[in-house]
């Protein structure tokens, strides 16, 4: 069942902005002086990844924006373009950027979901005196040939488990996501081969300079953990919190992510 969020209908902003010829869905809520843009990952939106976690944080304390990427949530058009290879996150992080800029933010820290971490990444590199802090949770690691396997078996919609196949049909019908996952497939399968992305993560991130906290839980078999540090290696000033027994789903433990997040954004 989808989740009933009419606190945030009525206490958030919520609207669309132009950017680079896109209509961009955002929200926000809460006017603190500590401001925290959020970015979901891979078919993800604002509502199903960080309305439960935005419930619970303290809003007194903070701005908590949200941004739905291209082809994602609201955001459509335009669709989602894995053909675009690695330049599709440089535009996430653009588009990212844009928007904090029009909504008059030139300083902030970033919260990021599973591929979102990818665009949080390049805005800390990009833009390293705008980016307070980051914090990713559950972070993509380097693609190795079970990464390739795994994705390609979740092309097929059916071995989804129930709950977020549902809610994916309902937020996009069954051709986009299978034309988007068929595209993801595709480009995890070249960035196997080439590790082109990787390298250029690694590249980009000698301007990084921002506190990073990246947030793993121990059950989550998508990302095995001898591989957890790939993408993160050449991070500085990095901080890993590990969340005993959590399930793939950030959604299983609220509480505790709460708690380490605003500990972290409060030291």
């Amino acid at each position: 069942m989808e989740p009933n969020w009419d606190w945030i209908e009525s206490s958030a902003l919520h609207q669309k902005i132009s950017i680079e010829g896109m209509e961009i869905y955002w929200e926000k809520y809460g006017e603190g002086p500590e401001v925290l843009l959020f970015i979901a990952g891979f078919l993800e939106d604002i509502s199903s990844v960080f309305h439960p976690l935005w419930e619970k944080m303290y809003s007194k304390q903070f701005t908590l924006v949200g941004i739905d990427l291209p082809g994602y949530g609201h955001s459509r058009p335009p669709n989602r373009d894995f053909s675009m290879e690695d330049s599709i996150y440089d535009r996430d992080a653009r588009v990212a950027r844009e928007l904090m800029k029009e909504l008059g933010y030139e300083k902030f820290s970033v919260v990021a979901h599973k591929s979102g971490c990818i665009p949080a990444i390049l805005l800390a590199c990009n833009c390293p005196d705008v980016v307070d802090t980051v914090i990713m949770v559950s972070p993509p690691t380097t693609v190795d040939d079970r990464t390739v396997a795994a994705t390609k078996y979740l092309t097929n919609l059916d071995v989804w488990e129930e709950e977020t196949r549902t809610y994916l049909l309902r937020r996009y019908g069954r051709a986009y996501v299978e034309e988007v996952l068929k595209g993801r497939a595709k480009s995890v399968e070249i960035e196997g081969s080439t590790q082109k992305l990787l390298t250029k993560l690694k590249d980009k991130c000698k301007t990084y300079k921002a506190p990073t906290l990246v947030i793993k839980e121990t059950k989550d078999d998508s990302v095995p953990p001898k591989d957890a540090y790939g993408i993160l290696e050449s991070i500085p000033n990095l901080r890993f919190h590990t969340v005993k027994g959590g399930q793939q789903s950030h959604l299983t433990f609220l509480k505790e992510l709460v708690e380490v997040v605003e500990d972290f954004l409060w030291v």
